[in-house]
């Protein structure tokens, strides 16, 4: 057991190191070189000419057309009827590109039902925290299917309406956030749902921002290997945040761990929270505050998760609740050996409450420290 925990603590090093660096090269780099349009878009409903011109195909849409784009289409888009964009791959792209050439936001889609299919959306460039450098919607609907929103300078999805990711959609190297759902100015509601094998990825700042918001991850949907700096993965913030099927929160890094819950938080199906790293603050997996309530039900899982302080899978000030056979395990807390960590399974404040957790049982094969592992499930201050 101790070989096993010193090589993976070696990797873990290796891994920091490796994801930082392809961090500090691949975020915030759009606008450098002026991009080309190469545009070709078409309303395929109506039988239209092609034109380099993607905004006027939109406009002269009617609701409920299917406008195709291949190649390149540069600039600022805004889609503020019921339409459906697709992108049409060629030998050279995969899929359509939407590039606003490091210039505002990319696409606005307001109070309307879009589809976007096979499309890139990329090369966006707004600081303003609420608003998308790739995509700022408050739609009544806004779909993505196989659709990558990337490489943009702020946040890649800003919204505060309903947004769903399908089938491979990634929402990846983002400097400020990968997705703000934001509730609180929401006129009809903020909600983000996952499915497939849609990933929020490689983001930094956050993974996925929830205020007021309700955020729901299905099938293997997951978020995955973003480096927060000094934020989370996944921030819940008065709101509800769900695991369903297999969906993950998995290999993230970051000063504090990678969940955030200030909210209500549950887990379902073989949904796991697994292989974080926290490098400053409390909670390897999951960090929870006094107004959070964690549940875990089925085969729901934290795990291999480590963090500097206590809590290698979870730290909760609030309420976390156990049921069926759901489990934390091989997760640790004092991973730089410095003794300051308590709790290699579950760390709980004097404020918190465990319920369902047995020590040695479903919560079970945690450690403190790496050097010299010793097992510690659940740990806490005196109270």
């Amino acid at each position: 057991m101790d070989r096993a925990i010193r090589r993976r603590s070696a990797t873990l090093s290796v891994v920091v190191v490796t994801l930082v660096s392809a961090a500090s090269l691949g975020l915030g780099m759009p606008a450098s070189i002026a991009v080309v349009n190469t545009c070709r878009a078409r309303n395929v409903t109506q039988d239209s000419a092609v034109s380099s011109n993607l905004q006027a195909v939109i406009r002269d849409a009617v609701g409920g057309d299917v406008i195709a784009v291949k190649f390149v289409c540069v600039g600022n888009f805004t889609i503020a009827k019921n339409l459906t964009l697709v992108g049409r791959p060629t030998a050279d792209l995969p899929r359509g590109v939407l590039n606003a050439n490091g210039h505002g936001d990319v696409l606005v889609v307001p109070r309307a039902k879009v589809t976007l299919r096979n499309l890139k959306i990329t090369g966006g460039d707004d600081p303003r925290w609420h608003f998308g450098a790739g995509i700022t919607t408050d739609a009544r609907l806004l779909r993505l299917k196989d659709t990558v929103v990337v490489g943009n300078t702020g946040t890649g999805i800003h919204n505060t309406g309903t947004l769903i990711l399908s089938g491979s959609s990634t929402v990846s190297q983002n400097t400020k956030a990968g997705i703000h759902n934001d509730g609180d100015v929401a006129p009809i509601g903020a909600d983000v749902t996952l499915s497939g094998t849609s990933s929020i990825t490689g983001n930094s700042g956050y993974g996925i921002y929830g205020y007021y918001s309700h955020i729901t991850f299905n099938d293997s949907s997951s978020v995955s290997g973003n480096i927060t700096d000094v934020f989370m993965a996944v921030f819940n913030y008065e709101g509800e945040l769900t695991l369903n099927d297999a969906a993950s929160v998995a290999d993230n890094i970051g000063s504090q761990a990678a969940i955030g819950n200030y909210a209500t938080f549950t887990m379902n199906g073989s949904s796991s929270v697994h292989g974080n790293v926290t490098t400053i603050w409390r909670g390897g997996g999951i960090y929870q505050g006094s107004t959070g309530s964690t549940t875990m039900n089925d085969s729901s899982s934290v795990t291999g998760n480590s963090s500097v302080r206590s809590g290698g899978g979870v730290a909760s000030d609030g309420i976390f609740t156990m049921n069926g056979s759901s489990s934390v395990s091989g997760n640790t807390a004092d991973a730089d050996d410095n003794a300051a960590g308590n709790g290699g399974g579950v760390w709980l404040a004097c404020s918190a409450t465990l319920t369902g957790g047995v020590d040695g049982g479903n919560v079970n094969d945690n450690y403190l420290g790496v050097a010299s592992p010793v097992e510690n499930n659940i740990g806490g201050p005196t109270c």
